[in-house]
């Protein structure tokens, strides 16, 4: 199967001979909530991985994809940190946040996406997903994501030319700021109903 020009263009940006910053096109988000289970997320992950056949292809150097028969991993990775001190859980979370932000994933393999459980002291919890846009396109993450939730949540009910700063040549790899924004949860139900009367998404 070949690749699209939009994959082929990735494909070359991912490596650092081409001069490009050698950082794939990486989707990498996190969610914060309550009380996750992770044998439940565990449970939804895995029938997410198996009912998606872009999670079980192999992109290979010469602009192919492989199909695979199971994906690379359908494991959900998980810390517990329910039982330490906040200062330490949110400096484990920054050393997370480093290291999976700007991971190149080995898809030639076939890994093209993860998911990574943190419980967190006070009940919270973290959830950490990553996905190689090699993949799928933004549309594509967000199905996974939504498809996510539908399965997590079955278990117990039924439903239906910026200027760089930097010459790209001269950088060994590129890093970004991350900016973090919190809508509260009245502020958020008010543009939900504005959306809905205006019928926009």
């Amino acid at each position: 199967m070949n690749l699209t020009p939009v994959q082929e263009a990735y494909l070359i940006g991912r490596t650092k001979k081409e001069n490009l910053g050698g950082t794939a096109c990486h989707v990498y988000l996190e969610f914060d909530g309550t009380d996750i289970s992770f044998e439940k997320l565990q449970n939804a992950w895995r029938e997410v991985c198996a009912g998606c056949p872009p999670m079980r292809m192999q992109f290979q150097d010469d602009g192919t994809a492989i199909p695979m028969e199971q994906p690379f991993s359908d494991k959900v990775l998980y810390l517990d940190y329910s039982g330490k001190t906040p200062e330490f859980a949110r400096e484990e979370l920054l050393k997370l946040r480093n290291s999976f932000s700007h991971r190149i994933m080995h898809t030639e393999a076939g890994q093209t996406a993860g998911l990574f459980l943190v419980h967190l002291p006070e009940h919270r919890s973290r959830l950490i997903f990553d996905l190689d846009l090699l993949m799928c396109d933004v549309y594509g993450f967000q199905v996974i994501l939504d498809r996510l939730a539908q399965c997590y949540h079955a278990q117990e009910a039924h439903y239906p030319a910026l200027p760089f700063l930097q010459n790209p040549a001269q950088m060994y790899a590129c890093h970004y700021r991350a900016f973090t924004a919190e809508i509260e949860e009245h502020s958020f139900l008010r543009m939900q109903r504005i959306l809905t009367e205006y019928s926009l998404d």
